[in-house]
This record gives C-alpha cells, structure tokens and sequence, in this order.
C-alpha cells in the first residue's frame, strides 16, 4: 500500500544521502538523476525492480576507475535497460533482501557476486555462485576477482549488464 512506499522512499533518502528522489505519479515525470519505483502495474507486466537512471554521458575508452574524479558515477546497464549505480566499497548482488543490489531471477543465487569499487580499481567477485558470474563470457571461479574495465560485459546467470562510468 501507499504507507510502504513511502517507508522505501524513506530508506532511499538514508541510503542515497545527497541525491535528489522524487515520488512522481507518472512514469513520464522520471526525467532527472533519480530512482524509479514501479507500482499499480498489471501482474504480467510487473517486475520487482529499481531503476537508477544517471545522466546520459559518452562512455569512455580507458579503464574504469572510481579515483577519476569525485563526480564520477559507475554503473551497470542491463540488457533490458536496467541501471545500477555501482556506490564505492562492496556492492553485494544476489536474490535476498540483504544484498545491496537486488536482481530477481531464477538463475541469480541469493548471495550471487560482490563488485569492490575503490580508487585503485573496479572488481567484482563470484560468491560461489550455482550459475556463475562471467566478465566477457569468461566464467569466474568462487572468490575469483577480475578487475573489470569501462565496457566489459558482466553476467550474473542469465542477466546481462555492461560497465561503464559517466564524467
């Protein structure tokens, strides 16, 4: 009901401290830097979901580094036009509630992948995972890190996201 989203929006406030959230009862409305909840749709239309949408920017050719400049924004962008702004330190990725990116699916293991962003470099681990996590087709082993670069292509199962960093 309504008093839910608005205790998720509250959580959005705290977790994303400094970055504008706006509550918009039209999908058209979402425009800016912001979150985009999904709600009221038709069961089959459904998917369980947030949608960080950064500002569009020309996707650089050199790896990927959060050290940049303090501005930066590295993310993921899915297959299916998903946005995940990666924040700096461990981003857990998996199916439980207690990962701090949420990807619901049949092949994405509760505790799937972790992506380490620091200053030195971007890399992402897989937790041992059932249906692996790849980087350019190349299967990972448990608690294997690759250093991912600006463009490679980063698989958890069956979903599909590819790297890259606005200015």
């Amino acid at each position: 009901g309504g008093g839910q989203l608005f205790s998720v929006y509250r959580a959005l406030e705290e977790r994303f401290a400094g970055k504008d959230l706006v509550l918009a009862d039209n999908p058209d409305e979402c425009v800016v830097l912001g979150c985009s909840l999904e709600f009221g749709a038709a069961k089959a239309k459904a998917r369980p979901s947030l949608l960080f949408m950064p500002a569009a920017a020309p996707e650089p050719e050199e790896p990927a580094s959060a050290a940049a400049n303090e501005e930066t924004e590295i993310f993921l962008e899915g297959d299916n036009g998903d946005v995940i702004i990666l924040l700096p330190g461990e981003n857990k990725v998996g199916r439980a509630n207690d990962n701090s990116i949420q990807i619901v699916g049949e092949k994405i293991s509760r505790f799937h992948a972790k992506i380490v962003v620091s200053e030195e470099l971007i890399g992402v681990i897989d937790l041992g995972s059932t249906n692996g996590t790849f980087v350019n087709d190349v299967r990972l082993e448990k608690d294997e890190m690759v250093v991912l670069k600006a463009k490679d292509e980063v698989r958890f199962g069956d979903r599909s996201f590819c790297l890259k960093q606005s200015p």
